[in-house]
């Protein structure tokens, strides 16, 4: 399994490990698969189309990013199986996703016995790219943290957060 560094992708682009740190903060990355105590990790699946893309896109001059509101279903495969004290780690996996004052706290809902509503506040510069963050982390901290297997993250709406 091949897993990528900041220091890692500024080699694959020939580029300073600063600037990368810049492109994370300023969300330009995707989110990590992953927290180290060196640092944030991808998966190769994660980073190398970015990679192969010669690094994000550079901002056009004025864009700013802007708050989204994402709701999303989450619904939970067969293996392995889902228990309350796996649906209290994925909340609270949830949760410490957001430790910045100014977005709302996220909400999780247990619909059923296997699907999950989740809504999340995050910045992004456009809808897809909000959508696209909610999915990852939903998926990342339901498979790494809570250990649930899932089947599908479906977005359900996609709202600009007041």
């Amino acid at each position: 399994m091949k897993v990528y560094g900041i220091a890692e992708i500024a080699r694959a682009l020939d580029t300073d490990p600063g600037l990368v740190g810049k492109w994370r903060e300023r969300h330009k990355l995707p989110s990590p698969d992953a927290e180290l105590a060196t640092g944030p990790v991808w998966l190769a699946g994660t980073i190398e189309p970015l990679l192969a893309a010669g690094g994000p896109e550079p901002r056009a001059p004025g864009q700013r990013l802007r708050k989204f509101q994402v709701t999303a279903r989450m619904t939970a495969g067969p293996y392995p199986a889902l228990t309350n004290d796996r649906r209290s780690h994925f909340q609270a996996a949830i949760a410490a996703t957001h430790r910045t004052a100014y977005l709302k706290p996220p909400v999780v809902q247990w619909d059923m016995l296997d699907e999950a509503t989740v809504t999340i506040e995050c910045e992004a510069h456009e809808p897809s790219a909000a959508a696209e963050t909610v999915r990852s982390s939903i998926r990342r901290n339901a498979e790494f943290v809570a250990h649930i297997g899932v089947r599908e993250v479906e977005i359900i709406s996609i709202s600009p957060a007041s």
